[in-house]
């Protein structure tokens, strides 16, 4: 009897115990999150260039007005699905590339860029930005790991004859594009 009753307070114990703990546990309702990832296609020009304006200078005595170099880099990185980059150089008024307050201009065909390992070539081929572009770099190497750079450097040089006497500003926008 006494086997008995030391069996039975065990059990209550453990029948106690038991309850006890699944009476002490509240779980809330599950709750979810979206989860979105987004690696996007990135690609711009890096312009390294001294001393930040590119002025025409007749250097050592030359005819021809010259800029220093100016050095570029495109750089991307996710263009897996890209063949071809292509660095492009254009003005945006092609018919007024360089202009004086008294309202003479240098027409971009007039202005020839001097790409070093490639050549010289005129203000006058057609981009997807502009019909008066140059094209300055190309690279078919993209899609080989979707990351990395594409450099160039040139010069400006003005061909034209005929202008007046002044100060002329303009502005030059370069521009990548994979494709």
């Amino acid at each position: 009897m006494r086997a008995a009753s030391i069996r039975n307070a065990i059990v209550a114990a453990l029948f106690l115990a038991l309850s006890a703990g699944a009476d002490a546990q509240v779980n809330s309702t599950t709750s979810t999150l979206n989860l979105n990832f987004f690696d996007p296609e990135n690609l711009f020009v890096q312009i390294n260039f001294e001393p930040g304006i590119g002025n025409f200078q007749q250097q050592n005595g030359g005819v021809t007005p010259t800029t220093s170099p100016i050095s570029v880099q495109v750089n991307y990185n996710g263009l897996v699905n890209r063949q071809t980059l292509n660095l492009y150089a254009y003005f945006a008024d092609p018919a007024r590339a360089l202009s004086s307050g008294s309202g003479a201009a240098v027409p971009a065909a007039d202005i020839e860029a001097n790409i070093q390992g490639i050549g010289v070539s005129r203000f006058t081929q057609p981009s997807p930005f502009s019909a008066a572009s140059v094209l300055l770099a190309s690279s078919t190497a993209v899609a080989t790991n979707g990351n990395g750079t594409v450099p160039s450097t040139f010069s400006l040089a003005i061909k034209g004859t005929n202008y007046r006497t002044g100060q002329f500003v303009g502005t030059l926008i370069l521009q990548a594009q994979a494709i």
